[in-house]
């Protein structure tokens, strides 16, 4: 990964952890951490976008209703832990911003702690002193900081991680606390019953502890190259077929974080190759976390509507796991560890072409947020090349079962030479299996 890239990612890490400490003082009426953040924010925002702003309320407590004055940039910033159209209104409409609007004064607001920018609406707010204020750039929340940081050169990014590590302490980006074998244990056991459970897994002949499966009935894929602005893909010169496992711990070997993408017709094989990785022994190491997440399941999660939703994987996490806000503590901890020599937390996201269209938008916004964090690897699944844009991906296609593997699986079973039809649909492991198993049955075993 590039420096802007893991910096970004450092950036956006420490900025969510202290938007969820403040979230829940907030919610406990305890306010220490969002006026400190004020203090913080004040040279965070001048370093991001070269300001000159300092601290209103060191003179008297909230001080002409703002937090933060650039008196020769003419400009005033509230930090507020209310992230409501109401909040924006009732300030906009205190008598200060009168005197504000006279000496030419821009008024800002920057939210910290729970944030929706959808709760603003998309009518103007009521500004009836009128302070200059852009309801599409004055309202600043997280997800804008940190673009504007990822657009700095690399230079002036270390400088403001440099504030972060010094302003947060140990709530900064270093700290991220020790996620035990313990906790990445219980992550991974709710793979193993995913697993157990799963009618994929259990129609491929998976019992017990997961080695069930057949290995002459898992195909092997070829890793492809995307065509841009086409719907085909090709296979590079010199590939071969691998197994989903070999190219898994390859992509770990690549240098740096990448994500993957399986692709395959019906019953190939795609969901059942993800199924075991958390439980065959001595694959995953042992500071490696996985998570299941069927997507047609996902899309449940997601908000009403069609837009963009950053937190539907959040909410699956804390409603899959029994212990489900410790979970997603672990996870996004994972998740915001280096790339070393492979992923803390691998989420294995099973099914992209059974989430609902209209759910797409919000299902690409969940997974490309996880996606962007240094510790992930994403690996997903789906009959189609074509989903979410997230980057470094390499694509392996799964592909059907040659007929010399067909043959030696059914022995005498197997069908005339004849019949391509059947030697054809024989190809996909699902049928193979079930085709042998009439067999069985009609045998009366």
């Amino acid at each position: 990964m590039i420096e802007g890239d893991h910096n970004t990612n450092m950036f956006n890490a420490a900025l969510r952890r202290l938007n969820g400490e403040i979230k829940t003082l907030s919610r406990l009426n305890l306010q220490s951490q969002a006026v400190h953040a004020e203090d913080f924010f004040m040279r965070l925002l001048n370093a991001l976008y070269g300001w000159g702003l300092a601290n209103a309320n060191w003179e008297d407590d909230n001080h002409q209703a703002v937090d933060l004055v650039d008196e020769g940039g003419r400009l005033v910033v509230q930090v507020t832990a209310s992230c409501t159209r109401d909040k924006v209104r009732e300030t906009l409409a205190k008598k200060a911003m009168a005197g504000y609007a006279a000496d030419g004064y821009r008024v800002k607001f920057v939210f910290v702690g729970e944030q929706d920018p959808g709760a603003m609406g998309s009518s103007d707010i009521p500004n009836g002193h009128g302070v200059t204020f852009d309801q599409g750039s004055d309202l600043l929340f997280t997800e804008g900081l940190v673009k504007r940081f990822s657009h700095l050169p690399p230079s002036e990014q270390r400088d403001v991680l440099t504030i972060v590590d010094e302003a947060l302490g140990d709530g900064g980006r270093a700290a991220l606390r020790h996620i035990g074998r313990n906790e990445i244990a219980a992550i991974n056991v709710r793979l193993e019953k995913r697993r157990a459970y799963h009618p994929s897994f259990r129609l491929m002949g998976g019992v017990g502890d997961g080695r069930g499966i057949d290995e002459r009935l898992l195909p092997k894929g070829l890793e492809v190259e995307q065509i841009p602005n086409a719907a085909r893909t090709v296979v590079p010169d010199g590939g071969a077929p691998v197994r989903f496992g070999e190219f898994v711990k390859a992509s770990w070997e690549s240098g740096g974080q990448c994500h993957l993408l399986i692709t395959g017709e019906g019953g190939i094989g795609k969901t059942v190759a993800l199924l075991p990785l958390a439980t065959e022994e001595g694959f995953l190491p042992r500071s490696t976390a996985a998570v299941y997440v069927p997507l047609y399941e996902l899309a449940q999660y997601c908000g009403d509507g069609e837009g963009a939703d950053r937190d539907c994987v959040d909410r699956f996490v804390e409603k899959d796991f029994p212990d489900g806000k410790e979970a997603l503590a672990a996870a996004s901890e994972l998740a915001n560890r280096p790339w070393s020599g492979g992923p803390s937390l691998i989420l294995l996201m099973d099914g992209y072409n059974e989430v609902p269209v209209e759910r797409h938008r919000a299902v690409d916004a969940g997974v490309s947020k996880w996606a962007s964090w240094p510790g992930v690897q994403v690996i997903t699944t789906s009959r189609e090349v074509s989903l979410y844009d997230v980057p470094h991906m390499r694509k392996l296609e799964l592909q059907g079962l040659s007929r010399e593997a067909v043959s030696a699986y059914l022995g005498v079973d197997a069908p005339d030479e004849s019949d391509e039809r059947l030697w054809r649909l024989l190809e996909t492991p699902l049928m193979l299996r079930l085709y042998a198993g009439s067999k069985t049955y009609d045998e009366g075993e």
